[in-house]
């Protein structure tokens, strides 16, 4: 099942992460309420459950601008809170790896909370 950015599955509650995001809304730069989102991998191995925040190989995201915030002429960029070495929170841009105007495409390894802003 494809899933867009305004398809919510949880409720996004994590507000340290949103305060840092937040933050980056200088020079222009937008972001929606509901366009924060944490990505992270499950697994269910007969009921005890693990998370993953770090792949062994990357992959590559790919997600529809929703049609709220689309509009032609905007750049997009993922804003993506990592933690440092010493598990401080830092904040990252990531600028569109594809052309195509309807989405925005990034590589990553490590699973964390994103945002998806505009200018």
């Amino acid at each position: 099942m494809t899933k867009g950015i305004g398809d919510r599955i949880f409720a996004f509650d994590n507000i340290k992460d949103k305060e840092l995001i937040d933050s980056y809304k200088v020079g222009g730069i937008k972001i929606d309420d509901d366009c924060y989102f944490d990505m992270l991998v499950v697994k269910n191995n007969s009921g005890y459950i693990e998370t993953y925040r770090e792949l062994a190989h990357p992959i590559t995201v790919t997600i529809d601008i929703p049609e709220k915030i689309a509009s032609d002429g905007r750049t997009y960029y993922i804003l993506n809170v990592m933690s440092d070495a010493n598990g401080d929170p830092i904040l990252s841009c990531i600028t569109d790896e594809d052309d195509n105007p309807d989405t925005i495409t990034f590589t990553t390894s490590s699973l964390s909370t994103y945002a998806l802003a505009y200018t």
